[in-house]
């Protein structure tokens, strides 16, 4: 008689659009790095064992540290891709939305940071600003479209999740598990730096890919600036209409006394009012600052007194002729 299980299945948990998306992002990231980690091993051994200066002690750490890191390439790799992974989720699960009543991890009480770990951490940090001037563009759009993905107003260089700095610090805290040597530790750091480690270029472009082929804000940030400034300058002269139509209001308002049916003074009025609504700019014109000096006299150019000569005769004109017409009715 063959025994049956009763124990029922466990349902699977569902994965939100969103989960899987990021986990596909991980798992690019955590490939794109792991392909490139048995030739940094391999270089970085190379470099250890061939760098010369310091005391003879310093020597033989490196040359110790060199031939470890040479033999035991593939558990290096390991570790180094386990805690490359580890890194990835924790930053992700830093800009998630936090559980209710469960604060985040940033926002813990602050305790007590070893001197060691402090050092070590704005000395990386320093290490990794070659690497976000060299793959700056790739960053910002990534950012762009994380923050979309994230439903962020904006993401910084040092909110992304697949900064270079993740991937040093990562590799740092991978070396000091696999070389337990207090005197180890600090081997690896100085010889960081572009060409010296995994290209980041070809991942980042790939996230974004990834990203875009789900739909999650197609195109470069530089596009996503052109559209948020385009906006304001197609809205510019509905304004300026809007603002000429209230002038004219207000200059019919302001002389309603005038509106008198065969008045020169309505006509005139009428006129300017006229020209506003059909695109005449009569805005004031900036004064120069001699002109706002006490005891100044300032004095317009010719053709703007030419123009106002010319206005004043047409206006004159227009009220002579209007005081005649009503001079023959009387």
């Amino acid at each position: 008689m063959v025994a049956t299980s009763t124990t029922p299945p466990v349902p699977k948990k569902t994965v939100s659009p969103r989960h899987a998306l990021l986990e596909e992002l991980i798992g690019i990231a955590t490939k794109h790095a792991g392909d490139q980690y048995l030739d940094l091993a391999t270089r970085l051994a190379g470099a250890l064992i061939d760098a010369t200066g310091g005391d003879p002690c310093t020597v033989q750490q490196r040359i110790r540290a060199g031939n470890q890191l040479r033999n035991r390439n593939f558990a290096f790799l390991h570790l180094a891709t386990s805690t490359l992974e580890k890194a990835l989720r924790r930053e992700i699960a830093e800009l998630a939305p936090a559980a209710k009543g469960k604060p985040r991890e940033s926002e813990q009480p602050l305790s007590l940071v070893p001197f060691e770990e402090m050092d070590n951490k704005v000395a990386l940090s320093g290490v990794s600003k070659p690497f976000e001037s060299l793959y700056s563009d790739q960053l910002q759009t990534l950012n762009v479209r994380l923050a979309f993905l994230l439903d962020r107003d904006i993401l910084r260089v040092s909110q992304n999740p697949f900064r270079p700095e993740v991937f040093l610090v990562a590799l740092q805290q991978a070396w000091t598990e696999f070389d337990t040597e207090a005197d180890a530790a600090p081997l690896l750091q100085p010889l960081i730096k572009p060409g010296m480690f995994i290209e980041l270029g070809p991942m980042l472009d790939a996230l974004n890919l990834a990203l875009q082929s789900k739909g999650v804000l197609p195109g470069s940030v530089g596009g996503f600036r052109g559209r948020k400034t385009d906006k304001p300058k197609a809205a510019a002269p509905s304004r300026v209409r809007g603002n000429q139509a209230a002038l004219a209001q207000q200059l019919r308002q302001f002389f309603a006394s005038s509106d008198v049916a065969g008045s020169a003074a309505g006509e005139i009025v009428d006129n300017i009012a006229d020209g506003l609504m059909q695109g005449v700019d009569l805005s004031i014109p900036d004064l120069p600052m001699s002109a706002l000096n006490s005891g100044a006299v300032w004095v317009p150019n010719a053709a703007a007194a030419q123009a106002a000569a010319q206005a004043a005769g047409q206006v004159a004109v227009g009220a002579a002729g209007a005081g005649a017409a009503g001079a023959g009715v009387a």
